[in-house]
């Protein structure tokens, strides 16, 4: 007894010497790096600038300082962000969790220009004295409005802020429009990764940032496959009648698992197919080089302003059909790092049908051997030969 009584209490002293040699878990061993950052998305659609709300977490409660940057590609390439006046980047306080609360005030407009429809994330960076902790990211937001930095020409009424020329009268809240800059505006290759909308829809009429639109959106999508899109002007008919043209002509044209917007030509102007655009690609995953623009007959003007202005590197392809009056490229295929693929149904309106061409020619558009458009139902205005000639056209085009 006295022998296992020794040896028992030899164990237990060993045990406890090597406790005490060890060192205690949860304390050495951080779960994370500090200061580390906390950030909360903003709300999608996001204007210029950009507020962040934000946490720093420090252990030993020092003061801090912040990188911030933002990626338009998932991920793929970071670029700093441009704090917006009055920004605090330094001398942070930071504590325990939760940490302590701060705010950031991003000038996206100055650092992406055209920011419509743009699929943002956002990461930040704590240090304090030389040691970086883990950086906190956002989840993907998306932006709307905003100003530009670049040049462009424009009409309507209100006012806007950024650099360009153009007419306006009365008073109200513009939109500025400005050439994006570090490459094609949304890049090649990539998809506006929208989530949330509704799959399928059959020509409902649908809110789309304060604009009316009737939206069409096929069985065979799938948020996970980049889709093809068709932004609509309608001509006097409406765009409830121009649903159901469509509805009843994409199976057989090649262009049934397309999205539809279609907006009614007789009422909006290219702000409402900017807002369009922006609640589409917010909402469903759309193929950054597979976005098309039609305009007929009394929705010409908004769909030239549009195509040729306001978001010319958006559309891979865009027809002008029975038009009622013209306009020409803002931008080249050179300014804009591609060349996108028109043409024109004159409905028997050649004299703006050929200004429109020769615009796009002119500008590096590919257009095709018959252009302005000649074939049947191209000397009358309505005609359906010539609006089936116009949907068959984007077919396989992209951007690329």
């Amino acid at each position: 007894m006295n022998t296992r009584l020794v040896l028992f209490l030899s164990i237990i002293f060993a045990l406890l010497f090597a406790s005490l040699s060890c060192d205690i878990r949860g304390f050495k061993d951080q779960p994370y790096e500090t200061p580390r950052a906390f950030v909360e998305t903003p709300s999608s659609p996001a204007d210029s600038p950009v507020e962040i709300s934000y946490r720093i977490v420090d252990l030993q409660s020092r003061t801090c300082s912040i990188s911030v940057e933002y990626t338009l590609d998932g991920g793929g390439s970071w670029n700093t962000c441009t704090p917006a006046a009055g920004a605090q980047t330094s001398n942070l306080s930071s504590g325990y969790f939760p940490g302590m609360q701060h705010s950031f005030s991003w000038d996206a407009a100055l650092d992406i220009g055209n920011l419509t429809g743009q699929a943002v994330k956002i990461r930040f960076e704590a240090t304090s004295a030389g040691d970086y902790g883990t950086s906190g990211v956002t989840n993907r937001f998306y932006m709307t409005g905003g100003t530009g930095t670049g040049t462009g020409t424009g009409t309507g009424t209100g006012t806007g802020t950024g650099t360009g020329t153009g007419t306006g009268t009365g008073t109200g809240t513009g939109t500025g429009t400005g050439t994006g800059t570090g490459g094609v505006n949304p890049p090649f290759g990539g998809s506006s990764d929208g989530s949330g909308g509704a799959s399928p829809v059959d020509g409902t009429e649908t809110n789309m940032y304060g604009t009316p639109g009737n939206l069409i959106v096929p069985a065979s999508y799938n948020q996970s496959n980049p889709n093809e899109f068709m932004l609509i002007f309608s001509g006097t008919e409406g765009k409830d009648a121009m649903t159901t043209n469509i509805q009843g002509m994409k199976g057989s044209l090649g262009i049934a698992d397309y999205i539809f917007v279609i907006l009614d030509g007789r009422f909006v102007a290219a702000t409402d197919g900017e807002n369009a655009l922006a609640w589409v690609r917010a909402n469903y995953n759309i193929d950054n080089d597979k976005t098309y623009l039609l305009g007929e007959s009394a929705g010409t003007a908004a769909a030239l302003q549009l195509g040729f202005q306001t978001r010319q590197s958006y559309f891979a392809a865009y027809w002008a059909n029975d038009v009622v009056t013209s306009g020409t490229p803002s931008q080249t295929a050179a300014e804009l790092g591609f060349a996108p693929w028109g043409n024109a149904g004159p409905g028997g309106n050649f004299a703006d049908a050929n200004i429109i061409v020769d615009g796009m020619r002119n500008a590096g558009y590919r257009l095709p051997a018959d252009a302005p458009y000649s074939g049947p139902g191209s000397t009358s205005h309505g005609t359906w030969d010539q609006f089936e000639a116009a949907l068959s056209f984007f077919v396989g085009k992209t951007r690329y």
